[in-house]
């Protein structure tokens, strides 16, 4: 009899608690709970995401362009998808990504760098590690209600409006790291150059640099990068009452052509700075 009394007091307790709770997931103040927390969840993914963005596209700035339009393109056929394909899809990296501390593929302590922290990864792995997390958060602003009614403080920009303008600002951008990569390789050529420069000509395995014939008044020479197979001209002019003025050009075969290239100002002064 005791024990059946003591069953049934605990029974109404947990009816009195499970309605109570209910009660407060229904209201205001637990909705505004559960999208705070949406926001902070995205806030997290997003800067785990960049940074898995700034190793890719500093190791392949085309390639990440290309990722980046696959999942523009992939994330926006999710509207037309069944609730159980999403539902589906959702699950299966909530498998395999059971707490979001796991989706930190770097992982490494704060003062670790990231080219040291991820170099037993491969691109592959970076990069499927960077689909994945898009992936969950394009899924569950579909699936679930409070990132949804966060979806305005959330930053993901593969879906909506924005998106023609963030891939113009991409595009702009990838192209001032590959002018700011091809700068340095010019620099080191011309380096190179003026530690041999026994002949006035400079052709190894790496790099071809001569000195080119110009009716302007600068020194010009053609460069020819063989690793990468890139084409550039290096302009240095020098003023009478000192100083000089350098300018760099993405070029081709012929050396006719001549494209003025505009490096990232911050990411090559951090490139030049000395050892």
């Amino acid at each position: 009899m005791e024990l059946f009394l003591v069953g049934l007091v605990a029974l109404v307790i947990g009816v009195f608690l499970g309605s109570k709770l209910v009660g407060f997931l229904a209201s205001p103040l637990a909705k505004d709970l559960q999208k705070t927390q949406a926001i902070d969840r995205a806030s997290y993914l997003f800067t785990l995401r960049r940074e898995l963005a700034n190793i890719l596209i500093w190791r392949d700035p085309q390639r990440y362009v290309k990722l980046y339009q696959e999942l523009c393109s992939e994330f926006n056929s999710f509207k037309s998808w069944r609730l159980e394909e999403i539902n589906k899809r959702l699950s299966e990296l909530t498998k395999e990504y059971p707490f979001y501390k796991d989706f930190d593929t770097i992982g490494s302590k704060e003062y670790v760098l990231y080219p040291d922290a991820v170099s037993w990864n491969s691109y592959e792995k970076l990069e499927s590690n960077y689909r994945d997390i898009a992936t969950f958060v394009a899924l569950s602003l579909i699936r679930n209600t409070s990132w949804q009614d966060a979806r305005f403080q959330i930053d993901f920009n593969f879906t909506d409006e924005y998106v023609p303008d963030k891939l113009e600002h991409l595009l702009e951008y990838v192209e001032r790291i590959e002018d700011t990569k091809l700068v340095m390789r010019i620099e080191q050529a011309m380096d190179a150059y003026r530690a041999k420069n026994e002949s006035g000509l400079l052709d190894n395995d790496f790099l071809a640099v001569q000195p080119m014939r110009s009716p302007t008044p600068d020194n010009r020479y053609s460069i020819h990068i063989k690793r990468t197979n890139e084409f550039a001209i290096y302009s240095v002019f020098y003023y009478d009452e000192g100083g000089s003025r350098e300018e760099y050009y993405r070029s081709d075969s012929s050396f006719e052509k001549e494209t003025y290239l505009q490096p990232n100002g911050a990411l090559l002064d951090d490139l030049r700075r000395p050892l």
